[in-house]
């Protein structure tokens, strides 16, 4: 081992992407769920927010060093991780290594470590050096991850620029500051100095005594059963000290939990932050992953209960990202109806492993709970109204105003339909089915089967809007699509479904 002093710098990185990566594509990245994140702390993976692994491909790396070589005119030799680039801010050649999980449904975290780097333990350095924006070839690293993990394609958009969207915490690894003898005697003299590189503050020297004891309580279990490391954990990051001389294995085994239970709580910040964001796009599935976080929160005795160490840390943690506070402000008006639908959620123990588990989730609710569909005693026709109803949501949530209320007029048309003829088996079905819209409700209303007037008026509403799908009758009628039109559209069609329900009991 070096008898210098080495520094070695990684950082978490979490994003929201602004929007659901098509995930499916292998072009970029392989997809695999990544168990280990959970599994590595003792806790059950029902109760863990398993996100996915993406492991870059060959069409990546091209990408990426393509990138590297236009905007820092850097050719780097290696065809995959560990690259080995020149960081003009070190003035020194370092291995870069980078790791890409994906939460569903769109945060995506990046691990970036570099190998040691020779230092003077200038603290100034060492606090600069944390800054990642100003690391210009490792950022555009970052930054090209981040624009291919949004697309799932390897063309980078001269546009693409994730700086701002970025939340980042640093983990410092200090090694052989002393011999392991003068270790403790060293630290208790530059404690100040290893409080301000943790909080990245230059003004360590004027700092007050107390801020540093408050730090050095706050960590002081984690230091408690060797007399040669310092560990400090915080909102901040991380730092970790150490004598010269080999390193133990809770530096190659320890450390690298430490910073995953960071990124945790990055990602569950970032997750509640964004909560009625996401679900605004899918319900059920903002529903669901809400449930794990919360366990994660307020259940930290039984899910980390493998480790004390573990738990006290998610709890300091919990306590610095203030999620306990996080979590009240984004489910207070969401809690009773994510309660009722645990039941449902409790069917997919091992939901990681389902390619399209957000529809499979959502069909399941729907079916069971939101839609009233007793009426219907046809499993296929059953199955093609949740499906046009789920592919109506989406298109709500995704935007697409026209293709919501569209699809609206036709689940109504089907289930006015399926009554009709469920009701008077001796009809036509064949000539039924070529009946319009205003037909339907017609007969739906002479034969009692609507009763309901404002349904009624709700009805032609819909079929009024569907109109928009004929270019002509959209320019004659000045008829345009938008959230509100298509919110009620999907309302007016809860309603029919309700009412349709009333027959069969």
């Amino acid at each position: 081992m070096p008898d210098y002093p080495t520094v070695t710098f990684s950082w978490k990185i979490v994003t929201v992407l602004p929007s659901e990566p098509p995930l499916g594509r292998a072009d970029v990245f392989n997809q695999s769920p990544n168990t280990r994140l959970f599994a590595q702390f003792g806790v059950s993976l029902r109760d863990g927010y398993v996100p996915l692994a993406l492991t870059p491909t060959v069409r990546f790396h091209h990408a990426l060093l393509n990138l590297l070589r236009r905007k820092n005119g850097i050719t780097v030799a290696e065809q995959k991780f560990p690259y080995k680039i020149f960081i003009p801010q070190f003035n020194d050649e370092v291995i870069v290594n980078l790791k890409v999980r994906l939460f569903l449904p769109k945060i995506v975290s990046l691990t970036v470590a570099l190998s040691p780097l020779r230092t003077d333990l200038e603290p100034g350095w060492l606090i600069r050096s944390q800054r990642l924006g100003e690391l210009t070839p490792i950022m555009n690293i970052v930054n090209g991850t981040l624009a291919m993990s949004q697309t799932m394609d390897h063309q980078i958009s001269e546009n693409s620029d994730f700086r701002y969207r970025l939340r980042i915490k640093p983990f410092v690894h200090l090694h052989a500051v002393s011999s392991p003898e003068r270790f403790r005697a060293h630290v208790e003299q530059n404690l100040s100095k290893y409080v301000g590189i943790f909080i990245r503050n230059p003004d360590y020297e004027g700092m007050d005594r107390r801020l540093c004891d408050r730090i050095i309580t706050k960590n002081a279990e984690y230091n408690l059963k060797s007399a040669e490391r310092l560990l400090l954990i915080s909102k901040q990051g991380v730092l970790y000290v150490t004598p010269s001389g080999r390193l133990d294995d809770f530096a190659s085994q320890h450390l690298p939990r430490i910073h995953d239970l960071v990124e945790v709580a990055l990602v569950c910040s970032a997750y509640l932050e964004n909560f009625h964001d996401f679900r605004a796009a899918n319900a059920d599935l903002a529903d669901f992953f809400l449930c794990k976080i919360r366990t994660l929160i307020e259940k930290p005795d039984l899910v980390f209960r493998e480790s004390v160490t573990n738990r006290h840390m998610w709890l300091q943690l919990c306590d610095e990202f203030v999620l306990k506070q996080q979590l009240e402000h984004a489910s207070a008006s969401v809690i009773q109806l994510i309660q009722e639908k645990e039941k449902y959620f409790n069917q997919f123990p091992e939901w990681w492993k389902l390619s399209d588990f957000g529809y499979l989730l959502s069909r399941s609710v729907l079916e069971a709970s939101e839609l009233h569909l007793h009426f219907v005693d046809d499993p296929a026709f059953k199955d093609m109204i949740i499906d046009d109803y789920i592919e109506a949501r989406r298109s709500l949530a995704a935007k697409n105003y026209k293709a919501a209320i569209v699809l609206c007029g036709s689940i109504a048309e089907a289930v006015l339909t399926f009554v009709i003829v469920k009701q008077n088996p001796g009809l036509d079905p064949d000539t039924l089915y070529k009946k319009g819209f205003d037909d339907l409700a017609k007969m739906a209303k002479e034969r009692a089967i609507i009763k309901d007037s404002a349904l009624l008026s709700l009805l032609d509403s819909i079929r009024l809007y569907r109109n928009m799908i004929h270019p002509g009758r959209a320019m004659r009628s000045g008829l345009t699509a938008d959230f509100s039109k298509a919110q009620i559209a999907l309302e007016t069609v809860n309603l029919l479904l309700k009412e349709l329900e009333k027959l069969s009991t």
